[in-house]
């Protein structure tokens, strides 16, 4: 069973919807065997959080034998996260994508098709926009400073694609080509 969710701080304290999700895990995996409990990017958790997090994880370790944890971050998590409980942690970096692979990604995430303008430094001027088919668009992001800038990291492919949608005018005005955003993630 896949159990999903986001917290949401502004309805409410991380505390309280961890212990609500975990309550709910403990409940569906009892005797069921091994099973699975996946958190996705931590990063992004502010340090409060994250404390928070690491006792409702100890305290369900404790009493789920059979519960697995995986962690996912984009950054080194420091501040003890080298063991949780009795329980060993296993870190692991992974390697990043070559250029082939990475710019095939970064197409297949996509929320719209890459098009001619998304490449050229001159604005279309009111011409219909002229769509590349996929070889052509792979050849284009091969060579694109974009790719360049997400480094075959994967988080930072899928994360920079997502925001290439019908409200951005071209890849050149991508918001991790901007001055002032952070060439990690693309962000502020």
């Amino acid at each position: 069973q896949v159990l999903r969710g986001a917290a949401n701080t502004a309805g409410g304290s991380m505390e309280d919807f961890l212990r609500q999700a975990l309550t709910e895990i403990s409940t569906t995996v009892q005797g069921q065997g091994l099973s699975l409990l996946v958190i996705d990017d931590l990063h992004i958790f502010q340090e409060v959080e994250k404390h928070e997090l690491r006792l409702a994880l100890e305290g369900a370790l404790r009493l789920l034998e059979s519960l697995r944890v995986l962690l996912t971050s984009r950054c080194a998590l420091g501040g003890g996260w080298d063991s949780l409980e009795h329980s060993k942690i296993v870190l692991e970096e992974l390697a990043t994508l070559p250029s082939e692979d990475a710019a095939e990604l970064f197409q297949r995430r996509c929320a719209r098709q890459l098009y001619k303008e998304d490449f050229e430094a001159q604005p279309c001027n009111g011409t219909p926009r002229q769509a590349l088919n996929v070889s052509s668009a792979h050849q284009l992001l091969l060579q694109s400073q974009l790719l360049k800038i997400l480094d075959g990291v994967p988080g930072r492919i899928v994360g920079a694609a997502a925001l290439v949608n019908s409200n951005l005018s071209s890849l050149l005005k991508h918001p991790a080509l901007q001055p002032g955003n952070d060439e990690q993630t693309g962000t502020n």
